[in-house]
């Protein structure tokens, strides 16, 4: 089946391997918390794996695309992909040197094993509501700037025990489910009613899974381990979850979808 040119013309497929070939941290955490793999050593080598890849493809995403706009023709361009690299830089110096040192001092005095009081939970999240804007602002997805800033904070108590015990139901239990059904809402799935295109579709996917699932083996061969656990990360890092709906709202925001 050949290429559709509304594909070729929105880059779908450019889009998809990109969004395909990544492991979301946030889904590879989740769900080996679920299935209790959290403190295995194949869990934390698919978590170390996963966060490097994320780590990467954020800084990537903004050096690429400033490198392009900068090696633009028009000059007007190469001002915007310059500016696009200096605010970038701001960005993340925002994060390290005013966000973690301020929520930091929220938690200096905290006792030993309590959590956060109301107004220094509250405190923390609009720091992460303004590093979500920002990062938006910037050209970003929204999400990018709470999980830059996540890296750049300690885990445990009491900030992580508290954001467990105070966001948990609300985010599980009503935030979730309603992004799910946004997301499902949102698609529209007779524009795949083409049997071929649908099947180029599925095979591309597919294609990509599997690709994906023996190139997470490879290293882990060369590396002498077994193939019983080559094969488990191999489906470790093929877990799909929320950043997918995420991303595929993203898509169709863009107009670069189906």
């Amino acid at each position: 089946a050949r290429v559709p040119a509304a594909w070729k013309a929105t880059f779908l497929l450019t889009n998809l391997n990109s969004w395909w070939s990544l492991s979301a941290f946030v889904v590879v955490c989740c769900t080996l918390d679920d299935l209790n793999l959290l403190s295995t050593k194949l869990g934390r080598l698919a978590m170390s794996a996963a966060l490097i890849g994320d780590f990467a493809n954020t800084f990537s995403i903004a050096g690429v695309t400033s490198y392009l706009l900068a090696s633009s023709p028009s000059e007007k361009i190469q001002r915007i992909g310059f500016l696009s690299l200096i605010t970038f830089s701001v960005f993340i110096g925002f994060m390290a040197f005013v966000a973690r040192p301020t929520i930091l001092r929220l938690m200096r005095d905290v006792p030993e094993g309590a959590l956060l009081c109301e107004a220094r939970l509250v405190a923390v999240l609009l720091i992460t509501i303004t590093c979500s804007f920002a990062g938006e602002i910037l050209g970003l997805h929204a999400t990018y700037g709470p999980f830059m800033l996540g890296l750049m904070l300690p885990g445990g108590a009491p900030l992580g025990v508290t954001l467990a015990e105070r966001l948990d139901r609300l985010v599980a239990g009503v935030l979730m489910p309603l992004l799910f059904a946004q997301g499902g809402m949102r698609m529209d799935i007779f524009k795949l009613a083409d049997a071929s295109t649908c099947l180029l579709l599925e095979v591309f996917l597919v294609v990509g899974a599997v690709a994906k699932f023996v190139f997470c083996m490879l290293p882990c061969l060369y590396c002498g381990m077994s193939h019983g656990e080559a094969f488990i990360i191999g489906l470790m890092m093929n877990f799909k979850g929320i950043t997918e709906v995420v991303y595929a709202s993203a898509f169709m925001d863009a107009k670069v979808r189906t």
